[in-house]
């Protein structure tokens, strides 16, 4: 197993910093330790709601890097509902309900990945390398 790098902040109080070798890390760090984007204007006052849901849900495992895949998860998930609403009240064999069943089904799978890619599926789970933090009031996940 490799070493462990060295923070940003190592190297330069030990002098070995380099801008040309150590320049884009101490971009990345910079990115991933800005505060989350507050949400687009434009997005609908339901998908502002769930997507305040899911950032307390997550909680400290947001980046800044992840404010457009936080919009698009709330997006998908209020989708993903409007569409349930809309089959039961299809017709089972109807032209409509052939049309909300396949709008549903492309919009769980992409529910599904963005969920893989914050961790919230059983699976994905498995391989986070650590447990979110918890803070009180705040929904966790077991």
């Amino acid at each position: 197993m490799p070493r462990k790098r060295l923070s940003i902040d190592a190297l330069k109080a030990s002098g070995s910093y380099r801008p040309s070798r150590h320049g884009s890390r101490e971009r990345e760090e910079r990115a991933l330790n800005a505060p989350i984007p507050a949400p687009a204007e434009s997005l609908p006052a339901e998908v502002q709601t769930e997507r305040d849901a899911l950032a307390a849900l997550l909680g400290t495992r947001l980046t800044a890097l992840d404010g457009r895949l936080l919009d698009e998860l709330a997006e998908r998930v209020v989708e993903v509902r409007r569409l349930r609403v809309s089959l039961r009240s299809a017709v089972p064999g109807s032209p409509e309900h052939t049309r909300a069943t396949r709008a549903l089904t492309a919009a769980t799978a992409c529910l599904d990945r963005l969920a893989r890619e914050f961790g919230l599926t059983p699976g994905s789970r498995t391989s986070l390398p650590e447990q979110p933090a918890t803070r009180p009031g705040v929904l966790t996940w077991k």
